[in-house]
């Protein structure tokens, strides 16, 4: 079982140390800011897990995620280029893998990144690479060394390369090119379709769908955060989707696309292709089966403690739903917040 052990210097830094090889976790305050745009992301909602998984994966050389919610990002050799250094309220961690010279915990936070050395492999070669901190300009630069068979080569990835979201926004890959996405809302919130829409276009960006587990995920923890732990009742939270006209007009049967649950709505998220993270409730969608036509689509937010004796099995939380554009709340839940998304710059 990995032993580790948790140090902290002045509420910024912390090590976490193993006594089984030679490596060493650095957590500190951090955001990168050049770095490959084919970087791994682990689905996990906990930082610790993130920073474990790094410490395990032989081709890790640093974690970051923002600190509530988590969406880790774990980056090998030759991903990361630099990290902007921060403060405890800019809320963005980041864990360097290195093998550090002292086998207890400095005394000074500059210590531990100052000229820190490390190691990492993957299928094909072995490498090392150096931290450079540059104290004026609260950063840190990354320089790798690869070993090849005729020789050892330095190198940086183009600034080219770069894919990365907007300060607040969560990096996501997709088929389509890497996708921004932000939760937006609050436990007294209410808006219809056309005002959440409205919200994102605002930040330029549209309602955006569901693309992976992963996605799903990253909006049931961001909308719980935004509620609060005692928001007492079922909510929801708009995504991309309107129903396309001829699916809810007379002889909408007689389409065949007006029967496939998702090729019968049109999306604003031009990003989307899987669709694997829209997971529809129980019998859904349904149409108009509650006497009016519900054409627009929403994720729901549910936790236990709401409503105990309720089937979670078949309705579970983070499962869509069809619903009626217009309406911002009715006697049972209320639209609480939506999903906005935009390609990555």
């Amino acid at each position: 079982m990995l032993e580790i052990v948790i140090f902290a210097f002045i509420s910024l830094l912390s090590l976490i140390e193993t006594q089984t090889d030679l490596n060493s976790m650095v957590v500190t305050y951090g955001q990168p800011l050049d770095y490959s745009e084919d970087h791994e992301v682990y689905a996990t909602s906990f930082w610790d897990n993130c920073v474990r998984y790094c410490y395990l994966e032989s081709s890790c050389v640093a974690a970051y995620s923002p600190a509530s919610p988590v969406h880790c990002q774990i980056f090998s050799a030759n991903q990361l280029q630099s990290v902007k250094r921060l403060n405890s309220s800019d809320g963005q961690l980041v864990a360097f893998k290195i093998q550090p010279s002292y086998t207890t915990c400095p005394a000074a936070k500059e210590q531990p990144l100052a000229n820190a050395y490390g190691t990492s492999s993957d299928s094909t070669r072995n490498y090392t690479y150096m931290i450079n901190q540059d104290d004026p300009n609260d950063m840190w630069y990354f320089t790798y060394n690869s070993e090849y068979p005729h020789g050892t080569l330095r190198f940086r990835r183009s600034i080219l390369d770069i894919s990365k979201c907007d300060p607040g926004w969560n990096l996501f890959k997709r088929p389509k090119g890497y996708w921004c996405m932000q939760v937006f809302g609050g436990p007294s919130e209410k808006f219809t379709q056309a005002e959440a829409e409205a919200q994102c276009d605002f930040r330029n960006a549209n309602l955006s769908g569901l693309e992976s587990q992963e996605e799903k995920s990253f909006v049931i923890d961001s909308a719980t955060s935004l509620l609060g732990s005692k928001y007492p009742n079922f909510s929801a939270f708009w995504l991309s989707g309107i129903r396309k006209p001829e699916c809810e007009q007379d002889g909408w049967q007689d389409i065949s696309y007006c029967n496939d649950n998702i090729e019968q709505f049109t999306f604003s998220d031009t990003y989307l292709s899987a669709y694997s993270g829209m997971v529809w409730d129980y019998n859904q969608p349904d149409r108009n089966a509650a006497g009016y036509w519900q054409n627009c689509i929403q994720v729901w937010i549910r936790e236990e403690y709401q409503v105990p004796h309720y089937d979670y099995t078949r309705n579970p939380n983070g499962a869509v739903d069809d619903a009626p554009c217009d309406e911002a709340e009715n006697p049972y839940y209320a639209m609480r917040g939506f999903v906005c998304g935009k390609p990555a710059e």
